[in-house]
């Protein structure tokens, strides 16, 4: 650092500096760009973007689900958090003069900032679909962005204006790139297209299409001299073809499918960033493999050489970034803090312990998934604990805190101790994944939902014995909690109704109608009078627990309710939004009057579904667990809130 300071005062450089000045002075991460009414983030988020080094090396950027972060490369260390996108940031850009850095989003925007003092200087509205991919023109006067429309736009990078909007491709437009004298803009397109299309960068004229990839292109990459193009594809190859006549040079064969390739800056090596976790170095003349650099444990979807070539950054679907020493092929830092999921969440009963799930409501997709332990009052991570083999879906604390469960899409129940994080037990017997689990007030008995063969489990939580199983439901049991007497069970189930059941006997007492999609998400008051359901008909309803009468329809949210909580004295309802499946929703959180149904407050900030809710014991924070793989806590006793909400 000091040495740059003396020997090269760069415009990125100086900026950075600012950059540190105005956004760092609070080096707690937890408290970075927070949303109105959050108190602390958990987690970075997870990684969805690409990385782009800065010119002079000195930094890195990279998009993630919550928005943007700057690092310093040598340190490693956070520099900024970016945030405004509404979605998850799929590409990043420098400026050749490192002044602005661009960034392109499922949001269907593109954002500009400067990096001075990360403020936000314009978007760029257009494209109808994501953004996947942004690159400067060498002069840095323009900007190219292929997007899953289909379609390739440039972009008057001063004015904000669309010089040129260009269709051809059948698919995604994967990637695009300036031929290092900004006369040509290539672009790649996605599994139905297969090509590689050459566009005139001041006319937009189609120059040339080139076929030969029987997959997907995925990336593409100009030599430093302009007369080489690399493209990386699905098909399992890299290709090298002339830039000027578009005939194919060389094909590298690869045993899994190529995400990313990227010159180095002196043209004589071509790096691959691989599905099989790999990394690999090629002589960019001969096609020669010189290295392979291997540390991931998932797929490499980005890399990028620093300015001087020494150094390779990789990004990879482990949610990592590695930088490596090229020469060596040591991995030289890991930058890490990224999340892979972190639905459900449950605060411990002494409220100074929060812990996570991972996976939330995908099945089939994470693997070994960890559950998290997190300091509820610093946001320090403190353990992460494995053994399910699919996506954790529920977590619940016993009455003591000495003991928590977890339901998987493993089809598993499994026991934790709370203090040593040893795993305790687990409770088999389910034949489909495992949605929702709930302790008896007691703490003598486990309920388990499961959303795969609709039914609901009894455990007794000493011995692990299956004391019995409820049927009745027609389809899978989003849902279950006990009444604070413990005598009731109600169940939430995709088959649109409530079922209340006799806790001890596993009688089915009654069903309750109304909602006219999936019951998500089910919780009783404190008197145990009533309780609430969250739907999938974005609908919250209050019902009496006696008649089973339906007391309120709480409306406003426009998408999906996927969880609901009571706050401890039983006053107010929280609810959490967002469609997980069906597309974009509000990502909202709602605190509700639990009496009158009036809605108090509305958190955003999310910027994917709200899959999980839950209040601190003390009633005083509300935690919220996203799609967008971050956890937010809100203070419940801010001004604007409690002055809204009558408190």
């Amino acid at each position: 650092m000091k040495r740059a300071l003396f020997f090269k005062f760069s415009p990125i450089f100086i900026s950075i500096l600012l950059l540190q000045g105005s956004c760092s002075q609070d080096q707690d991460i937890t408290r970075w760009s927070l949303p109105e009414g959050a108190k602390a983030r958990f987690g970075k988020g997870t990684l969805s973007g690409n990385i782009s080094y800065s010119p002079d090396g000195t930094h890195l950027a990279v998009g993630s689900s919550i928005g943007i972060w700057l690092y310093d490369a040598r340190s490693g260390a956070e520099v900024a958090l970016l945030t405004g996108h509404t979605d998850r940031v799929n590409c990043v850009a420098f400026s050749p003069n490192g002044n602005v850095l661009a960034s392109g989003s499922s949001d269907e925007t593109i954002r500009l900032w400067t990096v001075r003092t990360g403020k936000h200087l314009q978007s760029f509205d257009g494209h109808r679909a994501g953004v996947k991919s942004i690159v400067f023109s060498p002069d840095g006067l323009s900007l190219a962005s292929g997007s899953t429309d289909k379609t390739v736009r440039l972009w008057n990078v001063k004015t904000g204006d669309n010089k040129f909007t260009r269709s051809g491709h059948k698919d995604w437009v994967n990637s695009v790139v300036f031929s290092p004298d900004g006369s040509t803009l290539v672009s790649g397109g996605g599994y139905k297209d297969k090509t590689i299309r050459f566009w005139d960068a001041y006319t937009g004229e189609n120059l040339r299409t080139i076929s030969g990839h029987s997959g997907g292109v995925s990336s593409v990459a100009f030599s430093p001299e302009g007369n080489t193009l690399a493209s990386g594809s699905s098909d399992k190859t890299v290709r090298l073809w002339d830039a000027h006549t578009g005939e194919a040079k060389l094909t590298l064969q690869h045993v899994d499918a190529v995400n990313s390739v990227v010159f180095s800056p002196d043209g004589s090596r071509l790096a691959s960033g691989n599905r099989d976790g790999t990394i690999r170095l090629y002589d960019a003349h001969t096609g020669e493999r010189r290295q392979a650099l291997s540390g991931h444990t998932g797929g490499v979807d980005a890399v990028v050489f620093s300015s001087n070539g020494t150094k390779l950054a990789s990004k990879s679907w482990d949610n990592t970034i590695r930088l490596w020493d090229v020469r060596t092929g040591e991995c030289l830092q890991t930058y890490s803090g990224y999340l892979d999921g972190t639905s459900p969440i449950v605060f411990s009963p002494d409220g100074g312990t929060l812990v996570s799930g991972s996976g939330g409501f995908w099945i089939g997709i994470n693997k070994n998934s960890p559950i998290r332990l997190w300091d509820a009052h610093t946001g320090e991570h403190m353990q992460t604990l494995s053994g399910h083999l699919d996506g954790v879906m529920s977590i619940a604390f016993s009455p003591d805190g000495h003991t928590f469960a977890s339901g998987s899409g493993d089809k598993s129940v499994r026991m934790w101790d709370s203090y040593t994080g040893e795993h305790v037990r687990p409770l088999e017997g389910h034949t489909g994944w495992v949605v929702s689990v709930a302790f008896s007030p007691d703490g003598k008995k486990l309920a388990s939902g499961s959303g795969g063969d609709n039914t609901i489990r009894l455990w007794d939580t000493q011995t692990g014995e299956d004391l019995r199983v409820l049927k009745g439901h027609r389809d899978g049991v989003y849902s279950v909690a006990f009444s604070p007497t413990g005598n009731t069970l109600a169940s939430g189930s995709a088959d649109e109704t409530i079922r209340l059941w006799n806790a001890h006997t596993g009688e089915h007492l009654q069903t309750l109608e109304g909602h006219t999609s999936w019951v998500t998400s089910v919780a009783f008051s404190r008197n145990g009078n009533s309780f609430s359901s969250g739907s999938w008909d974005n609908t919250i309803r209050i019902w009496n627990v006696h008649t089973g009468k339906s007391l309120h329809t709480l409306e406003g949210h426009n998408s999906s309710i996927n969880s609901v909580a009571f706050s401890p004295d039983g006053s107010k309802l929280a609810s959490g939004s967002g469609n997980n499946i069906f597309g974009d929703g509000d990502n909202t959180i709602r605190l509700w009057d639990a009496t009158t149904g009036k809605c108090l407050y509305t958190f955003e900030g999310h910027t994917d579904a709200v899959d999980s809710v839950a209040f601190s014991p003390d009633g005083l924070m509300l935690a919220s667990g996203s799609e967008d793989d971050s956890i937010l806590l809100w203070d419940l006793t801010s001004g604007d809130i409690v002055t809204s909400g009558r408190w």
